[in-house]
């Protein structure tokens, strides 16, 4: 694990719920489990707000709190599709994202992506790892 990501894992350590509105469910992210608001769109990341999927990125001016989730529990994304929007718990691990493999061809050093089992990882997250996870779900309902 990098050392630049755990001092910013450190940063959003600080207060490390949502707000009461969320039920102050947690953000966490460790070597070994991630938790926060699931979105499922192009790429997998969990989220510190739930809402931060759906704002423009252009207004914010910076990344939102978040990690990118690589699938890896060997099961369709289709699977995961009811958790978009909702708390879960993510098993598996934190690998750094300049350690996965680069597409072949000489397009993909360029494009930004990297490569896990054939599908594409972005890290929109702007962090220095991803997470692979082995297993995800939704947290259980107070």
């Amino acid at each position: 694990m990098s050392t630049r990501f755990v001092a910013g894992l450190s940063a959003l350590a600080v207060g490390c719920t949502t707000t009461a509105t969320h039920d102050a469910l947690p953000f966490e992210v460790t070597a070994n489990r991630a938790q926060g608001w699931f979105d499922y769109r192009s790429e997998w990341a969990v989220y510190r707000d739930p809402a931060a999927p759906f704002r423009d990125l252009n207004v914010l001016r910076r990344p939102p709190e978040c990690i990118n989730i690589v699938n890896g529990t060997g099961q369709s994304g289709d699977r995961f599709n009811s958790l978009r929007g909702r708390h879960v718990q993510v098993e598996g691990e934190l690998v750094p994202f300049l350690s996965l493999p680069q597409p072949p061809g000489p397009a993909g050093a360029v494009l930004g992506f990297r490569v896990w089992n054939g599908e594409r990882v972005r890290n929109s997250c702007l962090v220095d790892d991803v997470f692979v996870a082995r297993s995800i779900r939704a947290t259980p309902r107070r």
